[in-house]
């Protein structure tokens, strides 16, 4: 495969390279988002999950101090 040079940009190129640019910033940003909230879904579902299991540890102590003699 022959390597051509470089060519130099149109006006147009320049002004549909910096719009293909912007639409992948917008893109990025939103996907950045969506990766934010999905993150901080997965840490309250891991908080809630912990959060069961402390108040199923209280009740098994509970339990035990009750069936105590």
């Amino acid at each position: 495969m022959e390597i051509e040079p470089a060519k130099q940009l149109t006006a147009d190129d320049i002004t549909l390279l910096m719009k293909a640019m912007e639409k992948l910033k917008d893109e990025l940003n939103e996907l950045s988002k969506t990766l934010n909230e999905v993150a901080f879904a997965m840490e309250e579902e891991e908080a809630q999950k912990f959060k069961v299991t402390v108040f199923d540890v209280i009740a098994k102590i509970k339990r035990q101090i009750q069936q105590a003699p």
